[in-house]
């Protein structure tokens, strides 16, 4: 892949009209559903919901009709009991393909000292996640006042 970009919630949102026209893929991390108007650059992207397992990080099924989201990446290693409650929450929006993260990044979770095998931060994971399984060539990452665009 050779550009992927990664969209959190904040102020540098207001730059994504200028800047989509730099990757064709991308995940949105946790909620977006007040942010509708702002991320409307992003249609016909091909977007993933990348999500901890909070209530509040479902938004509802017109959100993903809008935005043609199809998959959702629930941020687990294994379908815990919360990361099936979470998958449930999705079905009922319309959501039929999910994946967990790769078991083998949970690596990144012992310098934390996590009770269980969890990142704590959603955002940081989903970074770690496409550096290390998707290798694009460049990584835009939007976040509050920062854009970072890393290349590999």
């Amino acid at each position: 892949m050779n550009n992927f970009g990664i969209i959190l919630r904040g102020k540098s949102l207001d730059k994504l009209p200028v800047i989509c026209d730099s990757f064709e893929h991308c995940w949105i991390i946790n909620s977006f559903e007040n942010l509708h108007s702002e991320i409307r650059s992003l249609k016909g992207k091909t977007i993933e919901h990348y999500c901890n397992v909070l209530e509040t990080t479902v938004m509802p099924e017109s959100f993903y009709i809008d935005f043609n989201i199809k998959r959702v990446v629930i941020s687990r290693f294994t379908w815990t009991r919360d990361a099936r409650q979470a998958r449930k929450r999705y079905q009922k929006q319309g959501i039929k393909n999910f994946s967990l993260i790769p078991k083998d990044l949970s690596r990144y979770t012992k310098s934390f000292e996590r009770k269980h095998l969890k990142h704590p931060s959603t955002g940081v994971m989903s970074i770690i996640d496409a550096v290390e399984r998707l290798k694009p060539q460049h990584l835009g990452v939007w976040v509050r006042f920062l854009r970072s665009g890393l290349s590999l």
